[in-house]
């Protein structure tokens, strides 16, 4: 009698860890360029195209669709994205008006959160202030 329970309990055992479902692999880990392309700031759709971003290592360069920028990107720091410099070119009234936007968001982000989809940006709330496809394809891992 008590071996068949002995045995029951192991099948039993057996069973459970089965049934249990194994841990959720670690984050990827990308290595070299990556590229990203601006779909919605602020929760909205850009007016225009050729927003982009593109991180290697710590250094940020891209488009704000008018001018180019360069930037440092420190995941690690509360203030994670710090200005080196922006282009200087004018455009018309709404692509500027959409640069300025664009680099608010970029100077009030607190968090960069990268995926193999692609890379939000949020706020000291939380809140997303940009969202980007990824252009370049995820390697690494």
């Amino acid at each position: 009698m008590q071996k068949r329970f002995l045995t029951a309990l192991v099948a039993l055992a057996a069973l459970a860890a089965c049934a249990t479902p194994p841990p959720p692999p670690p984050p990827p880990t990308f290595t070299g360029p990556q590229t990203f392309a601006l779909i919605a700031l602020n929760g909205a759709s850009p007016a225009y195209a050729g927003v982009t971003l593109t991180l290697d290592g710590p250094r940020a360069t891209g488009s704000t669709g008018c001018n180019s920028y360069m930037a440092v990107v420190d995941r690690q720091d509360d203030n994670p994205v710090r200005w080196f410099q922006v282009g200087e070119v004018a455009c018309g009234d709404q692509q500027m008006a959409l640069e300025r936007s664009y680099l608010q968001a970029l100077e009030a982000a607190r968090a960069v959160e990268e995926s193999p989809a692609g890379l939000v940006l949020r706020d000291a709330a939380g809140a997303e202030v940009a969202r980007f496809d990824r252009i370049t394809p995820a390697r690494g891992s």
